[in-house]
């Protein structure tokens, strides 16, 4: 049964974050359990030159992450409608939250098909049970998949950093371990909340204005004409679409030179491709009478770790969205072939810009969290069978945090990772398409697409798939 973390085990601030949440681990657990968007979920594909990553392995590495590197791992909350204070679970069974499938395979089929299923599957919030799981492939692939209230999208990374530092330190052949861990050997602390290390003050300009665009919608005209799929459902829904694939550091290199060469990043040359491609598709779907969207609502998350200070390696949710209306291209922008030369480059400039704006203020937009005074069932409830806020999201986490080092080289014990992602799914009341990326310890591009069920059509995704690879190819082929 979960008990406080016990002050003697802890600092002063641990205890603290322990037995009083804040506002916003609040309010994204209460997000996460209202419409059961699932897990937020990275993967990593583990290599050796010599070993298979078996369980005596991988248990004695969790087990060390767990009490020694990310305590937040041990962290429970009780099932609604109990109050939400985090308690530390007694113990861990490593068996409850670790399942062991077959070869993921070269085409990325069995690895969709597995996230597919874990996005559907309802979760569960029983004392026993941790806040994470994680599925094993016997070719190394880890799909770990966690709540969003324990970590941000950056979480990932950070937590298969931590991992494969701890394999690196064990034997070559460890004797078989106990699926227990004893989490009162805890020794890490929990990272501070967002709002003890950050500014999170709403200017009353920007409040007046949410409270505005939250209960008179129909006074902000941009609303009116976006493009934003179809409406949400009027009911909580889970199944997500997913489809995976990988840019090779070569082509990751390319696409970051041809961006450079453009005074813009992948974010926004990726984001402004993104576009593109959904406003021919509008044109398409119009068929010549006229197009009656003029904009499409978009989400870009912005980290808050290096605001902060926040360690690369660290489980948190220390991050915050930027959102704006992006201009549907004209049909002749649109239709228009791929390619260097026909690009858009002004607009993924201008986006640059603007992310650039944003991010010393962005910490305000979670700030403004506490103006629902904790009524965030309804706020979100209320969204259900209503116009969907997002036509388009980006996520791109970066690159993949650096280890720690020891007498000057990186730590590794031949164990690499090759190939990572990042996939997540809010499915009920996401983004009609959600496109994200997380950069590979080898440079490589991880690169994910997902849409839920009932926010477009499947046809529809899937050539926005299909062109989305061929622009992306198009881009880098010169």
């Amino acid at each position: 049964m979960a008990t406080k973390i016990s002050p003697a085990a802890t600092s002063r601030e641990l205890r603290k974050a322990v037995r009083r949440p804040g506002r916003l681990e609040q309010a994204f657990n209460a997000r996460s359990r209202l419409d059961l968007s699932s897990w937020v979920i990275s993967v990593a594909h583990y290599t050796h030159p010599s070993l298979a990553l078996t369980k005596a392995l991988l248990y004695s590495a969790l087990a060390s992450v767990v009490t020694t590197k990310l305590p937040v791992l041990a962290a429970h909350l009780p099932a609604l409608p109990a109050p939400q204070i985090w308690t530390r679970m007694a113990i861990l069974d490593l068996e409850k939250v670790v399942t062991f499938l077959p070869d993921a395979g070269m085409d990325f089929t069995a690895l969709q098909h597995t996230l597919e299923a874990e996005f559907e599957r309802p979760m569960e919030f029983r004392e026993d049970l941790a806040l994470w799981r994680m599925w094993v492939f016997t070719d190394g692939t880890v799909v770990f998949g966690y709540d969003h209230s324990i970590g941000d999208g950056q979480s990932g990374p950070a937590f298969h950093a931590q991992l494969l530092a701890a394999l690196s330190l064990l034997p070559t052949d460890p004797p078989e371990v106990s699926s227990i861990v004893d989490l009162g050997a805890i020794t890490a602390e929990l990272t501070p909340a967002i709002e003890s290390v950050a500014d999170m003050s709403v200017p009353l300009s920007q409040v007046v204005g949410g409270l505005l665009q939250e209960h008179v919608p129909w006074m902000d005209r941009k609303a009116r004409c976006a493009w934003t799929g179809n409406p949400n459902l009027p009911h909580i829904e889970l199944t997500c679409r997913v489809r995976v694939a990988y840019a090779s550091p070569a082509d990751a290199a390319k696409l970051l030179a041809v961006a450079r060469a453009h005074k813009t990043t992948v974010t926004c040359v990726l984001h402004t491709l993104s576009i593109l491609i959904v406003s021919r598709m509008i044109h398409e779907a119009d068929s010549g009478a006229g197009v009656k969207y003029e904009t499409i609502p978009s989400a870009i998350p912005i980290s808050l770790r290096s605001q902060v200070g926040t360690p690369t390696t660290a489980m948190c949710n220390h991050v915050s969205t930027y959102t704006s209306h992006r201009g549907i291209f004209p049909k002749d922008v649109a239709a228009a072939p791929v390619s260097p030369a026909s690009f858009p480059w002004a607009e993924a400039t201008k986006l640059g810009a603007e992310l650039k704006r944003a991010r010393p203020e962005a910490a305000q937009r979670i700030g403004a969290i506490k103006y629902l005074f904790g009524k965030y069932d309804k706020h979100y409830l209320d969204k259900l069978g209503k116009k969907r806020s997002y036509g388009f999201e980006l996520s791109n986490l970066g690159a993949f945090p650096k280890g720690e080092k020891k007498d000057g080289t990186e730590e590794g014990g031949g164990w690499a990772i090759r190939e990572l992602w990042f996939v997540q799914s809010d499915a009920t009341l996401g983004a009609v398409v959600k496109l994200n990326l997380v950069g590979s310890p080898e440079g490589g591009l991880g690169i994910s697409i997902t849409w839920g069920k009932g926010a477009i059509g499947d046809e529809f995704a899937e050539t926005w798939v299909k062109r989305f690879k061929e622009g992306m190819q198009a881009l880098i082929a010169e």
